[in-house]
């Protein structure tokens, strides 16, 4: 499909050309008879046959009514309008190669427009060491000016930012630059998080930023994510960042990197873990700056199920009620038919509370994982995940069956808040019938 620049370049050359051949042509002068081979003005009118001036034979077109005078203005505008059509249609081309030519005063003036190749002379040269102190504070003042314009075009804000990212890297900034190139890397960055934190949250928190004023995201690159507790540094194996749900958000060697997007946006970065002491910090770090958030972790998990908690309890405890396939004789059950006892929840009349639970079997030898259940207040039955055979790892015995809160499992099917506190069923029969 031909571009809409490509028409009008084309139109600009052929309506220069017309211009040309006018203006080269000219305008008639008088209406008098003049040969056309010496310009002479044949006096004789009509009746002369041949020129009296050069000889010439005057029957046919080489006679001429008047003379022209070529319109010298109509030649200068189509020759501009025919050079500028032509400058614009191979300067892609040829103008890297021009450029390397220019001197940097040139070079800066033509760079208005984000050109690449010209943006790509400036940073050579400046890799290069072909350029003096005054150039570099010339080109760093105006690259820190257009960095913050937002009335300038994006990508020219980011062509000019690379440049400033290759004067850091390469020292070429003052001590004064440098400072004011990170402030202006940061000016426009919110961290936005939960200011109090209950136990069994997860910790998550939004990054907004504008991603136009620092080359390649650099200044967003979380170099070793903190989460500190009383000035204690959690477990790093504590903190999972799950990169798979959240859009331009990279995992890389334990570092969070947060590519620029080249607009204003919003990035989603999750941390989670078990916080279990009192008052935390959120520390990011990177290389150009260090932002800090302090979170408050509350003891209890959701005030508002602290606050009900021995009605939430008793509720839960009541919906919530094991079945044992066979738990003993007594119960008048059937025999199972893969020769053991399993444990099932039901629920009636519905669940008061969101749950997420892993179920463990405190059996003589040590705790068994068996399966998880979970589901949202108000469902009237549960969402089970059993472990294959566990229950045949161990002989028939009585046992405990306890409910652990599990944050993996609210992570993974969404839930703001569960219940967050262990249940125990004591004196069950379970295990394998030998």
């Amino acid at each position: 499909m031909i571009s809409l620049s490509f028409i009008l370049i084309l139109t600009a050359v052929i309506v220069g050309l017309q211009f040309v051949a006018e203006g080269v042509r000219g305008r008639r002068v008088g209406d008098m008879r003049v040969c056309n081979q010496c310009g002479y003005i044949l006096v004789e009118g009509e009746a002369a046959t041949r020129c009296s001036e050069c000889g010439m034979n005057l029957e046919g077109k080489p006679v001429l009514l008047g003379q022209r005078r070529r319109r010298r203005r109509w030649v200068v505008v189509g020759a501009v309008l025919i050079l500028a059509g032509l400058f614009t249609l191979f300067r892609p081309i040829f103008g890297r190669h021009i450029s390397g030519y220019l001197p940097i005063r040139a070079l800066s003036w033509m760079s208005a427009q984000g050109d690449l190749g010209v943006m790509a002379e400036i940073r050579g040269r400046l890799r290069s060491g072909a350029l003096d102190a005054e150039d570099h504070r010339r080109l760093a003042a105006r690259a820190l000016r257009i960095q913050v314009d937002d009335s300038a075009p994006t990508h020219v804000r980011y062509e000019w930012v690379e440049l400033l990212e290759t004067m850091d890297v390469s020292a070429q900034l003052t001590k004064e630059e440098r400072d004011q190139y990170y402030d202006q890397c940061a000016r426009n960055i919110e961290i936005q998080a939960p200011r109090t934190l209950m136990l069994t949250q997860l910790l998550s928190f939004d990054i907004a930023f504008d991603g136009a004023t620092a080359g390649r995201g650099h200044y967003l690159r979380i170099t070793d994510p903190l989460i500190q507790i009383d000035g204690d540094v959690v477990d790093n194996d504590a903190i999972n960042i799950d990169s798979r749900n959240h859009v331009g958000v990279a995992r890389e060697d334990a570092s969070v990197t947060v590519e620029n997007p080249l607009t204003a946006g919003q990035r989603h970065v999750e941390f989670s873990g078990r916080l279990n002491l009192c008052r935390g910090k959120v520390v990011l770090r990177s290389w150009k700056l260090e932002l800090a958030l302090d979170i408050v972790v509350e003891d209890h998990a959701w005030s508002r199920l602290a606050e009900a908690s021995e009605r939430i309890d008793t509720a839960l405890r009541e919906a919530l009620r094991p079945n044992v396939s066979e738990p003993d004789a007594a119960t008048n059950r059937g025999t199972d038919s893969v020769g053991r006892n399993k444990v099932y929840f039901f629920v009636w009349p519905e669940l008061p509370v969101t749950i997420a639970f892993d179920i463990f079997v405190m059996t003589n030898d040590g705790e068994v994982h068996i399966g998880a259940i979970s589901g949202r207040e108000g469902d009237k039955k549960v969402d089970r995940t059993w472990m294959r055979d566990a229950e045949s790892s161990f002989a028939l015995q009585e046992v405990d069956v306890v409910l652990r809160p599990s944050l993996e499992i609210a992570r993974r099917k969404g839930y703001a808040e569960i219940y967050p506190r262990e249940l125990r069923f004591t004196k069950l029969m379970l295990g394998r019938r030998d």
